[in-house]
């Protein structure tokens, strides 16, 4: 079974260790549940003028890796396709570490590669770390090694932190470029 706990961890467990944390874990996701959910209706009102608005969160469990994988390139193909449709180009601020890795290289395959315009998708960053390139730790190299360096079109622009420079200097860039 696969079981996914937090952003930067994951890992198998046998169905009788899984069945004495279970408890413990549906505890701990209802309460992280309310916590989102109060936090987006707080939101919502204040960007509504006060008015409180109705919405939902709908949370996928998935048996593994690969069709949590699968799962998420399904959804970007579709907001994808959504936002060029109506807009002319889709924006994605990307996430970096280790777990999105599968994710991106799925995005870049035969499967899903031709189905996403390209020349129409603008890829940012959440965040970098304060590092080049190319170093072995910079969220843009993973990005680059697992996606882009395997499309044969480019997409429309890749805005990337310039995290060789002092944290200052390339958060002030990075701002003005959003700008």
């Amino acid at each position: 079974r696969y079981v996914r706990y937090d952003v930067d961890t994951a890992f198998y467990m046998s169905d009788a260790e899984h069945q004495t944390m279970r408890g413990e874990v549906e505890e701990a996701v209802a309460d992280a549940l309310a916590y989102v959910q109060d936090h987006r209706a707080i939101h919502r009102r204040a960007r509504n003028g006060g008015a409180a608005m109705e919405g939902s969160l709908k949370i996928d469990i998935l048996p593994d890796e690969t069709a949590l994988f699968r799962a998420g390139a399904e959804r970007f193909a579709a907001l994808a396709a959504e936002a060029i449709a109506a807009r002319g180009a889709f924006h994605v601020a990307l996430a970096g570490g280790s777990t999105p890795k599968g994710l991106y290289a799925l995005l870049a395959t035969p499967e899903f590669a031709p189905r996403l315009d390209w020349p129409r998708i603008h890829l940012y960053f959440g965040d970098e770390r304060a590092v080049p390139p190319q170093h072995e730790q910079s969220n843009y190299r993973m990005v680059r090694e697992s996606l882009l360096d395997h499309l044969a079109t480019a997409p429309a622009a890749v805005h990337r932190i310039a995290g060789e420079l002092e944290p200052q200097q390339a958060a002030a860039t990075y701002a003005a470029e959003l700008a």
